[in-house]
């Protein structure tokens, strides 16, 4: 008996529960279906600039990357710029001790002596100087590069900083059958629906 009364207290329970959600309008019952409440996304209400990141990106290489809240790319730049300017100067320094030498060995005055005469030749020292102003030119071009892909990239990521990425994102493949009033002008089909 006990078992029988909480079943009928149960079933009271579900009873009125369902019974809660009918709404009475016009003399008609119509039933409010559960809905699921998702929390809309905070859009922040400052605007974002493109122009903004590239100015600031042009005035300090990785300052337009910490406006687009992009902080793992300044390492990474700084890191690159780094090596190209370290690379220029350690050239440099290769390469003006062999540039004074030569120009030393060509001027035509026996007075001055370069510190390369007894290791190199004046051919060598013309070699050694091309390579070394090749590799210092080359470091200063890679650092422009730098700088440059610093730029482009704060322009870019401040064109899709608003990219919604979400996973509404979709692609949905459907059969369609169409049949019309006529009957001889019936086809089959796929039709692609894209969600952005």
């Amino acid at each position: 008996m006990k078992k029988t009364g909480l079943s009928l207290i149960f079933l009271f329970v579900i009873l009125i529960n369902g019974f809660s959600q009918v709404e009475k309008s016009d003399s008609s019952f119509s039933i409010i279906e559960d809905t699921l409440q998702v929390k809309p996304t905070v859009v922040s209400t400052d605007r974002h600039s493109p122009t903004k990141a590239t100015l600031l990106s042009v005035a300090l290489p990785g300052l337009g990357q910490a406006y687009n809240r992009k902080y793992w790319k300044i390492p990474i730049i700084y890191g690159l710029a780094g090596t190209t300017v370290y690379l220029a100067i350690t050239n440099y320094k290769k390469w003006k001790p062999f540039s004074d030498a030569y120009r030393y060995r060509i001027d035509g005055d026996s007075t001055t002596i370069d510190d390369y005469a007894t290791e190199y030749s004046a051919n060598n020292l013309l070699d050694l100087k091309k390579y070394y102003k090749r590799s210092l030119d080359l470091s200063i071009i890679f650092t422009f590069v730098v700088y440059a892909i610093n730029i482009v990239d704060a322009a870019v990521d401040g064109h899709f900083f608003k990219f919604d990425v979400s996973d509404d994102l979709s692609l949905y493949i459907d059969p369609v059958i169409n049949i019309t009033a006529n009957k001889n002008n019936q086809y089959y089909g796929f039709r692609i629906n894209l969600r952005l």
